[in-house]
């Protein structure tokens, strides 16, 4: 935040207080602690591990967000001790900002998509847990991801700047060939769109998007795959449900999405 940084920090500590006036009882508990000269704030929900609470701090004029109290900790601590390392040596930002044009960026966005699957994952384990009666079954919604292909789904980084009077914005998402399967691999279908579609752009048009996108029919097949992973009872169900349905109104779902695309302006 630079020079705003104060600024930023009293701001976001009084947002938080009214969140928090806000939930009344149901607020989550709120610790402090001193981390090299700087304070760090957690929120936990009673019973909740270390892994699955919210952090936030002001290391310098740089804003720390994170769920696992005792990285941010550390990170804190680096940063106030003047230490290299961490994320930055780390070989997924290595590999990821190599892809993106990080020269000159104003800001960087990294995102590890698998370690934010294994969280989602562990948070619906515990809430399972907590439930033995819960309907849901976590070996089932394994199988669903893994028909799906998600977790062929490694990390995304984005970039954006502003250079020679105009803006950008840069990205890249990482999916091994060999891993993709399902929506993973539909995703990476999108051809390269043909620029004669500016000629559909009038001239006083302040902003513009043109694009390509994967057969949407493979998106319904996907889904539907899933389901069937899932729980083959359910998929028998859905598929009776949504003939009915199609039945009714006189469509196609799957031929109706197909007709979609493969590029839009």
């Amino acid at each position: 935040f630079g020079d705003t940084a104060k600024d930023a920090q009293a701001m976001f500590s009084s947002l938080i207080q009214m969140g928090m006036m806000s939930m009344g009882p149901n607020a989550p508990k709120m610790e402090t602690a001193d981390v090299a000269g700087a304070k760090l704030n957690t929120f936990r929900m009673p019973g909740m591990p270390p892994f699955l609470s919210m952090n936030w701090g002001f290391a310098g004029t740089r804003m720390l967000m994170g769920t696992d109290t005792a990285r941010i900790s550390s990170i804190m601590s680096n940063i106030a001790e003047g230490k290299a390392g961490g994320f930055l040596a780390g070989d997924f930002y290595k590999s990821m900002a190599s892809k993106v044009r990080t020269s000159g960026a104003a800001m960087e966005c990294y995102m590890n998509l698998e370690s934010m699957m294994d969280l989602g994952m562990a948070g619906l384990q515990m809430a399972a847990a907590m439930k033995p009666d819960s309907p849901v079954d976590m070996a089932g919604i394994g199988r669903a991801i893994d028909v799906l292909g998600l977790r062929a789904m490694k990390g995304l980084a984005m970039v954006s700047g502003y250079e020679n009077g105009q803006g950008y914005i840069n990205s890249f998402m990482s999916v091994p060939e060999k891993e993709r399967r399902g929506f993973s691999a539909m995703i990476t279908e999108g051809g390269t769109v043909s620029l004669d579609k500016l000629a559909l752009i009038p001239k006083d048009a302040s902003t513009f998007s043109i694009g390509s996108f994967p057969d949407l029919g493979k998106l319904y097949v996907s889904i539907m795959d899933a389901v069937k992973a899932y729980d083959p009872k359910v998929h028998e169900m859905a598929t009776a449900q949504i003939g009915q349905v199609q039945q009714a109104l006189g469509i196609d779902i799957k031929g109706t999405l197909s007709a979609f695309g493969p590029e839009f302006t």
